[in-house]
Order: C-alpha cells, then structure tokens, then sequence
C-alpha cells in the first residue's frame, strides 16, 4: 500500500501473490513481475520498459500501462487503466487466441505498438471503460469462436484507430467477431487507417455506435448488425471507406438502426442491405442516408423488411441492383438529383414503397441493366425517373406521377401490362412508348420537357400541368390528343398522332409552318380556357380539320406566327387573337364564332373575296378586310375599338347592338339588317367616316352624341340625329335615303357624290349642302344652305324636292332637268324664303331625249313666301332661244324657249327650214285640199311640185 514507487530491475522474476494497494508508478526494468493475484498491481501505472516484464500466472490488472517492452499475455488477460490515467504503451502484444487485453478507467490509452512486419497479436481487444487508441500500430485479433468473447469489443468504453493504424479480425464468418455496445463508438479514421472485420454487431443488448470517416476503411469480409436489439448506428463521412458483404440495419423488433454516408469522396458498399430486419428476425427500423457527395453501392439486392424503414439519397448517388420489399410493407425512400440507380446487374425488382423528394431539391430515379423494375404504389418525387436499361413496370396510376420520366431505352415504361391510365410528371428522352388502349396523363410536374420517341397504341395522351411538353417524334397513337393544362409543342402534324385533339384549358404550340388536319374540340372552362400559339414570325400553320366547341368556350391565339383556317368549322365561342394573327381562309370558318382582335394585323382575311360571317366582333386591334364583306350576327352587345380598313363592307345582324369606337377606314357600305335591336353604334364620331350607311330600319344606327362623320348616307330606316351634327358623303358615293332624318341638329353633305333625298329631313338645323349634290323628291325641313362647290338637283330624274328655306351661295348651283311638259320636269319647292346669291349658278339640262318647242315654259322653283336675289350664271341647252323670269310676288322662277315667227317653208314653226319641214311636205306630196302647214306654199289647194321647188329654194334659212 501507500503512494511510493516499485522498481523491478535485475534478470529474475518477482512474482507478487498478494493484492496490492499501492498507487505509486512501477518500473520493470529487468526481469518480469510476475502476477500471482489479479490485484497484484491493481492501482499502480506500470511501465514496461523490458520485454516481457511482465508474465502471468494469473489474470493481472495494472492501474495504467506503459512503456515499449512486449508483453506475452498467453492464454492469460491483462487489464489497464482502472486509476484513470492516461498512457500510451508502444510495446506489442502476443498471446493465444484466448489472450485478452481490456481497457478500463476514465483516461485514454493509447497502443501504439506493432508494425505490419511485426504485429501485436492479441485474442481479444475490449475498451471498457475511457478511450483506447490505437495510432499508426498494427493489431491482429484472433476470435476463437466463443460467444461469451469478442475479437473487438467495445462496451462501454471507445475504441479509436488512427494514423495509419491496421486493426485485423480474424474469425468463421458467421462469428460475431467484434461487438459494439453499452453505449461505446469505434471510430476509424485517418489515411491509411483500416479495420478489417469479419461480421460487426453494434447495439446488441445496448446502444452502440461505429464512425468511420477521414480517409479511413472499414472493411468487412461478411455481414454488419447495426441496431440489433437497440438503437445502433454508423456514419462514414469526410472520405471514410466502409464496405461489408451484408449490411442488416435495425434488425429486432424495437431496434433502431441507422447508417449515414456522408460527404464528398465518402463510399459504403455492401453486397446486400436489409432494411428492419432479416428472414429470421424482423420488426425494427432501418434508415439509411447517403448524403453531400458520398457514394453507397448494394451489388445485389436492398429490400426493406418493415413500413418504418426508409431511405434518404440527398446530394450522394446510392445504386443497387434489385429494390424489393417485403410483401405489404411501404418504406419510403427520398431522392435529392438523380442519386437513386436500381438494375445495374440486370436483376428485376417489384416496390411496393413511396419514393420522395428530400430536402435538396426534387429527386428521381435511374433504371439500368436489362431487368424489370416494377412500382406499385403511388409516389411524390418529382425529380426526374431515367429509364436507360431494361423496363419500368408501373402498376398503379400515381407511381410516377410528379416525376420526369426519360425514356432511353425502347420500350422501357410499361403501362400495359396492368392495364393502367398512367399519370407521369413529364415525358422526355427519345426511347419509344406503348400505351396500347391506355390513357396517358403527363405534365403534373410543371417542368418544361421534350420527347422524340413513338407513342403508339389506340390509348390517349391528355396534357397536364403548367409545363411545355414538346413532341417531336412521328407519333402513331391512335387516341385522342388532349391538353387541358400547361401547353404541349408541336412542329409537324404527325406528332399529335391520329386522333382528334381537344383544348380544354391548355395551349397548343407550333413551331414551324405545317397543315395541321386534326379536328380540334374546345371544351366547356371559361376565361383563358385555350390557346394555339404559333410561334415563328414567319410560321404559318393551316387549319384543314374542323374546330368546335361550346358557346362558352375561349380560344386564344398567341404567337407571333399565323393560324390559318381553310375549312367551315361549327365552332361557336370566343376566338381571341392576342398575337400573331387568325387568317380567314374560308367564310364560314369562324361563322358562328365570336372574334376578339387585340392586336393589330390580327384578323386577314383570304376567303377569295366571299362574304365572311362571325357571330361576333370585339377587340382593339386594327385589320384589313381585304374587299371582303363582314356580316356580324351577334345576340349580344358588343364592342368594337380598332380600325377596320380595306374596300369591304359592314353588316350588322342580330339582336344586340355593336358599337364601333374606332376611327375605321374601310370603304364598304354598313349596313343594318331589318328588324328590332340589330343596331349599330358610334363609339366615336369618324367610326364610319369612309363608309356608306345603309339604315334599313327604324332606329337601327346611332350616332350615340356624336358630331358624326359619315362616309355617305342611305337606307329606308328612320335616324334621330338629336342635337349633333352628322357630316356624310366624304366617300364621293351616290347614295338614296327614304327614310326619316329627325333631331335638333344639323345635316352636312360633303364630297362628290349624289345623295338622293325620297324621304324626309326633319332635321331643325336643316341641311348645309358643301359637295356633291342633294337631289330626290324628299322634304327638306329648315335651312337647306347650298355653299360653293354644292349642287341641289330636285328629283332622281324629273322630280319635285321641296325644302323649307334655301340659299343658293356664291359658288353654288342649281341644277335642272326637263323631260316634257306639264310637270314632267325638275321642281325646287320652298315653303318660305328662297334666297339666291351673286355667283350662283342655274343649270339647265334635257333628259329623255325632250327637247322643248318654242314658247314652252317650265317653273323651276316655287317659292311661295319670299323670292330673293337672281342667278349670276344660267346654263341652258343651246340652239334655242330661252328667257328667265324671277317673279318676285309669286316666288317663282320660270324658263322659257321663246316662241317663233315662221317664215317662208317653216312649216312646223321651229324658227328655221330643215329637215323637219321637207319631210312634213313630202308626207303631203300630192295631197289635193292642203293646207300651208302641210306643204302648199302657193295656195293651190294641192301639195305639188312647185310647192316642193319654192321650199328647196329657201332651205336651211332662219326664221327672223
């Protein structure tokens, strides 16, 4: 006992029988202590600086070791470290293979001895208690097949090797060599550090932990039990190096289990990997992660034994040749990238578990080898499923559901076998897929992807999501083609397969210019419900099948390019054209749709020339009739805010009214039909400022407030001008109105052309005529002013036009036609004050043929109340005499042709002797009791021959 020191020197041996109690240190430097008594040096730190100083006849304990000396334990065990100091002994060990050497105490311990040419060689090697090292020493472990012992153990204590240490285990492969439990960790770590193990149990009874990790190895000839019956993990990581022939992760009921790959450069491999248990004992929880870099491989087959297993692959790669599980278990798995590969020795595989995203980012799968993988439960990840080898089997819908299936291998997915409707994420890769009567729906994912394999079968495609799907493939399906969300992209006609294509919510993209021959079915969503986008500038792409849907159906045009319609189609919703542009090939493509134009140039039309029909007009956008007439059947109120140009025209159908707010220029007449509420409306005042208005019924067109600008003016219907002033005829158009003009406000002709009045101006600011001429046998009401360059011509040929009041300005004309006597010739009629100023002029004209006799008189104008002033120029037809009389009392204005005096041989008292007269006595010749009329010039009483010599003798004189 005390606290003094031993020092062993001397060749002999000493051999103490007794337990000790001295803490003092003890030196062997000669000979050997020998032990008697397992506490013969129980608390004392013993330095061993001789070669086997120390000798056993019992088990001996010291308080510590240390020193270089080797020391030969035999079949004995030697136990250090109950005082807690640390120490470190770079002297080897050598014993049986039931020699043993156990750590204890708090300290650290640290074995530094053995070379790999000069190895300690120990049975048994236990940390009990603290931390034993082994650094940079080479260590071989014999297990002798005993299960009360262990090559390796460490329970409670820690077990660490480090700087190039070599730790050896040799045992029957199905001996549990070394164990880990109580709590205890064995820790590989550093270049050129290695444990080679046979088979591994860690936390069997108790937890128990293994880290390998720092450019470190663990190798493991045969199988790892990690969790056994407790809460058991390992974790490779920074480089570390583990692989074992069999790798059983949470194996008990109960056990927890868990194996982390981590970091870049960091691998595991295993030839099998049982997750929550084995086929002889099951029931625990298995997790494993591979992480940041880190690779695991499984060169045959992973399968989970229980539904609380599961996997994480984020950010490292996993691969493994068969997945399975078993039978009604569902163990999750989560995928960060492509970090998931299953199939690389061609095995084949059915999982019935849930594959997701882990926390890195979406995840998906790689299929290899030549084997089959099938999925039977409906899964989350939505990174992408690559199918390079062999086949994916898929038995439920939603097994692939959010996740990007790449198809590199021909037929690698299946969706036939079980016969299901498959949802996909996305579709890529160039590999070919059968979907037989199948439906496929893909697109859920929402990514962007392109497909150039073959779809065949007599299934359907229906797009989903709000991605783009791109098909490129020459694609031999039979179904239909649906897309009801998210666009699908074609650049030819076959990509779509054969069968109809219907766009129930989603966009139809096409690249290129094609003839498109599918019939398309807009269905029944509202606002922005479909869209063909054609995409190129120049694209042109010709519809040739039929487009239908409901009425409440929404088809937007988008895209730079063009869609052009050759066919009649019965489609009766909206098509609205936000870009590029719908070109009408045929008049009835669109006959019984609406059309919104938003842009400008949106709306061509190329239909030869035919009359086109929409059941609706809408929009801002600016186009070209191209000549075509337009024909709008609305039931509804609609607006109409751009500029339609060209030299075609307008008609409105339909119960509701359309009101035209932009500063259009075609030239066409607009019309509106008969009937009740076909009206239309000005939104602005030059709405129709080139265009003839043909109002073909009461109320049918509305100047809306405005001072409006008409191209001209025409019709049978009744207008209400109110107190706004409408200017027409700038489109130099002859035109007949003859209906009712009423209001408050005022009448302006202008331009060229002849606007016949038959019907009536009831307009109180009366009419300013500034162009063209105002003709008809109407009424005029108020003041009808004729202002230099304007015409007033009563009648369409001999009429009767009567105003109210009218002034002929400087400038202005009148203008007159005859065409017989009695009243078979032009009348102005003023019921009150006509007044006439200097520079206006009168025009005189025959028509029919009429030419007036002399003495003939014609009263142009009748102006009952008030007369004034007189033309300054008259214009009669030449050859005969006219006067002019103003009567001011009377309010007339009459011409005359004045009567002649006849002469020598006038017998028809023209005024001269010409052909009329020599025919006249002919008629005559011989005639006995005629008259001077009838050709006896010297009163004979016969028309003779010297009647006939006295009229040749005066012929072609003029009457004085």
């Amino acid at each position: 006992s005390g606290t003094g020191s031993v020092i062993k020197t001397g060749a002999g041996a000493m051999t103490v029988r007794a337990a000790s109690t001295y803490t003092g240190p003890t030196d062997v430097d000669g000979g050997s202590i020998v032990f008697g008594n397992n506490g013969a040096l129980s608390a004392s730190t013993v330095s061993v600086n001789v070669d086997n100083g120390l000798a056993f006849v019992t088990n001996g304990a010291v308080g510590a070791l240390t020193g270089a000396g080797n020391i030969d334990l035999g079949d004995d065990r030697l136990t250090a470290g109950g005082n807690g100091e640390s120490t470190t002994y770079s002297g080897r060990f050598s014993s049986t293979v039931d020699g043993q050497f156990t750590k204890t105490g708090a300290g650290t311990m640290t074995l530094t001895g053995g070379t790999s040419g000069n190895r300690s060689r120990i049975g048994t090697l236990r940390s009990a208690g603290g931390l034993l090292e082994v650094d940079g020493a080479y260590i071989d472990l014999t297990y002798p097949g005993n299960s009360a012992t262990r090559a390796l153990v460490a329970n409670p204590g820690d077990i660490t090797l480090l700087n190039g240490a070599v730790l050896t285990v040799t045992a029957n492969l199905d001996d549990p060599a070394t164990a880990i439990n109580g709590d205890g960790t064995l820790t590989v770590t550093g270049l050129n550090t290695r444990f080679n193990g046979t088979m591994v149990t860690v936390a069997d009874g108790s937890d128990g932990h293994m880290t390998v990790s720092d450019n470190g190895t663990a190798a493991l000839s045969h199988h790892l039990w990690l969790g056994q019956s407790n809460a058991g993990d390992l974790t490779v990581q920074s480089g570390g190096h583990f692989s074992a022939d069999r790798v059983r992760v949470g194996i008990e009921a109960g056990s927890q289990g868990t194996l982390r790959v981590e970091g870049v450069g960091t691998t595991a491999t295993a030839g099998l990997l049982d997750l929550g248990g084995y086929a002889a004992a099951s029931g625990g929880t298995g997790n494993v992660t591979v992480r940041d870099g880190s690779t695991m491989q499984v060169a045959t087959t992973t399968k989970f034994w229980t539904s609380t297993s599961s996997m994480t692959v984020d950010g490292g790669t996993f691969t493994t040749d068969r997945l399975i599980n078993q039978p009604g278990v569902f163990p999750t798995i989560n995928v960060t990238g492509s970090g998931l590969t299953v199939g690389g020795a061609g095995g084949s595989s059915v999982f019935e578990g849930v594959f997701g995203d882990a926390a890195g980012g979406p995840g998906g799968l790689t299929k290899i080898g030549a084997g089959d993988l099938t999925l039977t439960n409906s899964s989350t990840h939505s990174g992408v499923t690559r199918i390079q080898g062999g086949s994916v089997t898929l038995a439920v819908p939603g097994a692939l559901q959010f996740s990007t299936v790449s198809i590199e291998t021909h037929s690698g997915l299946d969706i036939t076998t079980n016969s299901i409707d498959a949802v996909l994420g996305g579709l890529a890769g160039s590999g070919n897929l059968n979907i037989g009567p199948q439906t496929i729906l893909v697109g859920l994912n929402g990514a962007d992807t392109t497909y150039a394999g073959v779809i065949s079968g007599a299934g359907s495609l229906v797009k989903i999501g709000s991605g783009v799907l791109t098909l490129s493939g020459n694609n031999a399906y039979s179904g239909s083609t649906n897309i009801t969300a998210g666009a699908l992209a074609i650049g030819a006609d076959n990509n779509l397969g054969s069968g109809s294509v219907g766009l129930d919510g989603g966009t139809l993209i096409t690249n290129g210019s094609f003839i498109l021959n599918h019939n398309i079915n807009q269905g029944n969503l509202q606002s922005n419900s479909a869209t063909i986008q054609t995409e190129g500038a120049g694209d042109i792409v010709t519809l040739n099948g039929g487009l239908s849907g409901l009425t409440s159906s929404r088809l937007n045009k988008t895209g730079v390019g063009r869609l052009r319609m050759n066919q009649s189609t019965s489609y009766p919703g909206l098509a609205r054209v936000n870009a590029g542009s719908i070109v009408v090939g045929h008049a009835s493509a669109l006959h019984n749709a609406g059309v919104e134009v938003n842009v400008d140039g949106g709306l061509v039309l190329d239909a030869g020339g035919a009359e086109v029909m929409f059941a609706r007009l809408t929009g801002s956008g600016d186009f070209n009739n191209s000549g075509h007439n337009i024909r709008i059947a609305s039931n509804t109120n609609d607006t109409y805010s751009g500029d339609i140009a060209g030299a075609g025209g307008l008609t409105k159908l339909g119960l509701g009214t359309l009101t035209l707010s932009g500063a259009n220029t075609f030239t066409g007449d607009t019309n509106t039909d008969t009937g009740l509420a076909r009206r239309i409306i000005l939104g602005v005042a030059n709405a129709l400022q080139s265009s003839t208005v043909n109002v073909n019924g009461n109320g049918l067109f509305d100047i809306n407030g405005f001072d409006a600008a008409l191209g001209g003016l025409a019709g049978v219907g009744n207008l209400d001008i109110g107190s706004r002033t409408v200017s027409f005829g700038g489109n130099d158009a002859d035109t007949t109105y003859v209906g009712v003009i009423s209001g408050a406000g005022a009448l302006i002709k202008q331009g060229g052309g002849v606007f016949t009045l038959d019907g009536a101006s009831d307009v109180d600011g009366g009419i300013d005529v500034n162009g063209g001429t105002l003709g008809g046998s109407g009424n005029v009401a108020g003041l009808t002013r004729v202002n230099s360059g304007g015409t007033v011509a009563p009648g369409a040929s001999a009429g009767v036009l009567t105003v109210d009041d009218i002034t002929f300005e400087n400038g202005s004309t009148l203008a007159i036609e005859l065409a017989g006597n009695g009243t078979d010739f032009d009348q102005l009629v003023v019921a009150n004050t006509a007044t006439i100023s200097a520079g206006a002029t009168l025009d005189i004209s025959y028509i029919g043929g009429f030419t007036a006799a002399p003495g003939d008189s014609f009263v142009i104008v009748d102006a009952g109340s008030s007369l004034s002033g007189a033309f300054d120029t008259v214009n009669f037809p030449d050859g005969q005499n006219w006067t002019i009389e103003y009567d001011s009392l009377s309010g007339t204005i009459a011409v005359s042709v004045a009567a002649v005096t006849p002469c020598f041989g006038d017998l028809d008292a023209d005024g001269d002797v010409d052909l009329g007269d020599l025919s006249g006595l002919l008629a005559h010749f011989g005639q006995m009791g005629a008259t001077y009329n009838d050709g006896d010039l010297d009163g004979d009483g016969m028309v003779g021959l010297s009647d006939l010599a006295g009229l040749l003798a005066v012929f072609g004189a003029i009457c004085p």
